[in-house]
């Protein structure tokens, strides 16, 4: 194992995590950070668990750190990228759809990419499923921020709970 097949794995994660911590207001990732963590991180150990060591329809190769044969950098890049998919969450259904489908199409790249190297291979397994999997796993992500981040994120004033004075009338 080459030295940087063994890093690719730290070098995702350090990247997306580097775009998370740039393009996120601080505020704003503190108050996502554990948006990411349950939502990116654990939807995709999900996804990874039924692939790699239930389902066998893949596996990784140059793992450094292994959580069950999948690369725990990996899981950790997606918890960065699950932070980055609710930040820039637009609103209105077909700006949504269009914004989900192009986080699933990076996430399609990526994997090429991780496909390409060597790291990954499909052992029953295609790039159609896995353009159906970055779908599916987008809408996912979108139904938790849906019901764990929207109230909390989604206002920007408090509601008010007293009668306007007279000179706001």
């Amino acid at each position: 194992m080459s030295v940087a097949a063994k890093l690719a794995w730290i070098i995702l994660a350090l990247v997306v995590w580097a775009l998370a911590f740039v393009l996120i207001p601080r505020q704003r990732f503190v108050k996502l950070l554990p948006y990411g963590l349950y939502g990116g991180f654990l939807v995709a150990l999900a996804i990874q668990l039924m692939g790699v060591p239930l389902l066998k329809l893949w596996a990784f190769r140059n793992v450094v750190a292994p959580l069950f044969g999948i690369p725990l950098f990996l899981l950790l890049a997606y918890a960065a990228e699950a932070m980055l998919f609710a930040n820039f969450l637009p609103s209105g259904p077909v700006s949504v759809a269009v914004y989900i489908l192009v986080f699933a199409l990076i996430n399609i790249l990526v994997n090429y990419g991780v496909l390409q190297t060597g790291l990954q291979v499909y052992v029953r397994w295609n790039m159609v499923y896995t353009t159906l999997v970055a779908i599916l796993s987008h809408v996912v992500l979108y139904s938790l921020y849906l019901l764990l981040l929207e109230p909390d994120l989604g206002q920007t004033q408090p509601a008010r709970t007293t009668q306007p004075s007279r000179r706001e009338r």
